[in-house]
């Protein structure tokens, strides 16, 4: 926290006094922060109000979220996990950290094997840097959705952008448990989506021409979930390889509809054509940079 003070705007608490041992004059591991006045972003966000200030006090809470995120990026790691020791991690990129928890699986082969395999198929695909997660925070706003205060970073560590700072707020990718209707959600993704382009503009982190690692948040947080489910990986398998054939031809033998089954005995049993993994790879790559998910 006191890094981020002195290297960024990020409204965090300021640090009085901290200890990790017991030898201190307390007797015990502490930290001292001042007092940060605010609500919780969450209750802010579903206040009862008229709907076209509800609609105005989000696009501006968004806006001032994607600001203080995007300067995380100046923090940028080369392995990923978190500061304290954890049971797996450090990772040394976006591969191993997706399959350290795959790796311990081995189905029988056959169906079961050709679903992992494609999973790790779609694993290869991706090619991303560790920089500082958002996981972990809570934030305050205040009346106005001014953002007060950033707080709980005991928790922070760092993971591929689209899991971390450039990602979508979790409170916007709840399609399987929505507060808000899907047509909101994506509304709001689109809005945060151009604030985090803003801010990577202006805060000159790059030149902000695309949001990959937003944009792709929806598809990793599932990559993410699918190798320590096994049993729920093959409905979001299914779900990824059905919006890859509404956007790319994958040759098929007996139709789209049964595209996820054909490619799942195929890698069972080896490797699908050159033309298939080229026409998959492009789909996923499109999929991830979709703007209407």
């Amino acid at each position: 926290m006191q890094l981020l003070r002195r290297r960024t705007s990020i409204p965090v608490p300021h640090v009085f006094e901290f200890s990790k041992i017991r030898r201190n004059p307390l007797g015990y591991p502490h930290i001292w922060l001042s007092f940060i006045a605010g609500i919780p972003l969450y209750n802010f966000w579903h206040a009862e109000t008229p709907e076209e200030d509800r609609r105005r006090h989000r696009t501006h809470v968004l806006k001032a979220v994607a600001s203080a995120m995007v300067q995380l990026s100046k923090f940028s790691y080369q392995m990923g996990g978190r500061l304290l020791f954890d049971t797996s991690g450090p990772y040394t990129g976006a591969k191993h950290f997706y399959t350290t928890a795959l790796d311990s699986y081995k189905p029988d082969p056959g169906f079961l094997h050709g679903q992992k395999r494609l999973l790790k198929f779609f694993i290869g695909c991706m090619d991303e840097f560790f920089a500082a997660d958002r996981q972990s925070f809570k934030f305050l706003v205040d009346e106005h959705g001014n953002l007060a205060g950033i707080i709980d970073w005991d928790g922070v560590g760092a993971w591929l952008k689209s899991l971390g700072n450039l990602s979508y707020p979790d409170w916007l990718t709840r399609d399987w448990d929505p507060e808000d209707t899907p047509q909101t959600l994506v509304r709001y993704r689109r809005i945060y989506q151009a604030a985090i382009r803003d801010a990577l503009v202006e805060n000159k982190v790059d030149k902000g021409h695309h949001t990959f690692y937003t944009s792709a948040t929806l598809i990793t947080e599932n990559l993410r979930i699918a190798p320590t489910s096994p049993m729920g990986s093959g409905n979001i398998l299914r779900k990824i390889v059905n919006e890859i054939a509404k956007v790319d031809r994958v040759p098929c033998t007996y139709g789209d509809e049964f595209l996820y089954m054909e490619l799942c005995e195929t890698f069972g049993k080896g490797k699908p054509s050159d033309g298939v993994q080229v026409a998959l790879r492009a789909g996923f790559t499109e999929l991830l940079q979709s703007t209407t998910l």
